[in-house]
């Protein structure tokens, strides 16, 4: 068989090695790119907030996630940015739940059961029987809680005139512009926090629904911990 000249060998191997570095490289490049880019649209998202909330102060992610954290008249709150379309916010209450609540959007096919990671409980849900609520809103909880925080529901919701009381809370942030999906988790060891799907990234560009969203996270808070 002929020879192939070492030059041919080293050009071979040297576009090996070069497309063994160039790729990483590339991927590393993009990464790195869209987190720059990420984290202008969370600082931008900070700036708007200070529009209307007090406070405002943006945490960039070192390893995790950015947050920002503010102020309203319910408490203090840390709005984590998990992605473009999903929101996660925390209120930072003094007083730890002492139940386990899972409330969220009514889907098609509602289970009985729900079982809720954080805290590692099954809970039951609890349905008011009030077609206002129970078409939007499921409500799952420990036995212990759930007639408390049915009945707590079914106060706010009067024979004629507007929802109140937990009832108006759950409703509104159920109907905030831009979410496909809402649910609210309670539980002593992760406190109360509300997690937002978006359709769009809109809420971005909207702090007045944030500080609602912040208003009745801290209403509920209010009611189902303080009271």
């Amino acid at each position: 068989m002929p020879e192939i000249p070492a030059a041919y060998w080293h050009f071979f191997l040297g576009g090996v090695l070069l497309l063994v570095l160039l790729v990483p490289l590339r991927v590393l490049w993009d990464a790195t790119r869209d987190s720059r880019e990420r984290r202008e649209k969370n600082r931008a998202t900070a700036d708007r907030l200070k529009e209307c909330l007090a406070g405002v102060e943006f945490l960039p992610g070192r390893l995790g996630r950015d947050r920002i954290r503010f102020r309203s008249e319910e408490g203090a709150f840390t709005l984590t940015l998990v992605s473009s379309k999903m929101l996660r916010l925390r209120i930072d209450g003094d007083i730890a739940p002492k139940f386990h609540v899972w409330i969220g959007t009514r889907t098609a096919g509602w289970r009985r059961w729900k079982f809720l990671g954080e805290s590692c409980r099954i809970l039951r849900r609890f349905p008011t029987h009030d077609p206002l609520l129970d078409r939007d809103v499921s409500i799952y909880a420990t036995p212990a809680f759930g007639a408390y925080l049915r009945e707590l529901a079914l106060e706010g919701i009067p024979l004629e005139g507007k929802p109140a009381g937990i009832a108006e809370s759950l409703l509104v942030i159920s109907k905030l512009p831009g979410t496909r999906r809402f649910r609210i988790t309670m539980s002593p060891r992760k406190g109360m926090r509300l997690h937002l799907r978006l359709r769009t990234e809109d809420v971005f560009f909207r702090p007045d629904e944030m500080e609602t969203a912040a208003h009745h996270l801290g209403q509920l808070y209010r009611a189902l911990v303080l009271d």
